[in-house]
């Protein structure tokens, strides 16, 4: 018999307005997920000097070989750090660009998938199983790993984005 594989997921706390939103959201993936550990960053953290911190222990653990799923309110920083970590993504959005971003990572680039309202116990184990097994695991997983290289390609010292970015500092400098 072989012991279970541990899967991690991480729910970014980033805003005391999501606070109930978020805790029902944790009690039904406590109820379906499978062997899952929570971690909540406070506002706090994200307001002081600890910010850095919090913004480096997220990316470590997003990027730690256990974690298999990043439930997230699709903000683009979290899009981005998931995508940088290479993790498929659970968005719950709650307001302005939060939904368009979870419709790109779902519908559009295809490596998540997102929890709507009313937020039922089955919909999030659904949600949460379709990004960690199967045929759709496996599509998901492949499709992450893609745009994953790509972010790296493109934040590599003569990536494009660093390219761009010096480009448009020559621009508004005038040296171009």
């Amino acid at each position: 018999m072989s012991a279970a594989v541990p899967h991690v997921v991480v729910i970014a706390f980033p805003f005391a307005s999501h606070a109930v939103k978020l805790f029902r959201l944790a009690r039904a993936l406590a109820a379906a997920a499978p062997a899952a550990t929570f971690s909540f960053l406070s506002t706090a953290a994200l307001l002081n000097e600890q910010q850095k911190k919090h913004e480096d222990s997220l990316a470590a653990v997003l990027r730690h070989a256990s974690v298999g799923a990043f439930v997230t309110h699709a903000g683009w920083a979290s899009v981005l750090e998931g995508v940088s970590a290479g993790v498929p993504m659970a968005c719950r959005p709650f307001f302005t660009d939060q939904k368009m971003n979870a419709q790109l990572v779902a519908r559009v680039w295809g490596f998540g998938t997102v929890l709507e309202e009313p937020m039922k116990r089955e919909a999030v184990a659904v949600a949460v199983r379709s990004q960690l097994a199967g045929d759709q695991g496996i599509q998901v997983w492949e499709k992450m790993q893609q745009m994953s290289g790509m972010a790296a390609n493109a934040f590599a010292p003569d990536g494009g984005s660093r390219k761009n970015l010096d480009k448009l500092v020559k621009i508004v400098c005038g040296e171009l």
